[in-house]
């Protein structure tokens, strides 16, 4: 048997967001290690581990919370699309 989807029509003020940074923002660990774990969506996507993590670490804890988002971006290097600043 199959299921059915049930599609609801979307009313003109019912605004659903759209998927993206606002609503899935990046978060990050430091593991008793050293290494940075990189958080998206609650799935881990990336691990910095050495000299790397130590600078990205020093970095997170410096800057305020659109900082943190930017610098996790850099570090996945999943969303470079040649769209961001250049340090």
């Amino acid at each position: 048997m199959r299921s059915r989807i049930t599609v609801i029509p979307q009313k003109a003020g019912d605004a659903r967001p759209e998927p993206g940074m606002a609503n899935e923002p990046f978060d990050y660990r430091v593991d008793k290690s050293g290494a940075v774990r990189i958080f998206w969506g609650g799935r881990c996507v990336t691990v910095v581990r050495g000299d790397n993590a130590r600078k990205l670490a020093a970095k997170l804890t410096a800057t305020d919370d659109a900082g943190v988002q930017r610098l996790l971006q850099r570090a996945t290097g999943n969303f470079r699309r040649g769209n961001e600043r250049r340090e």
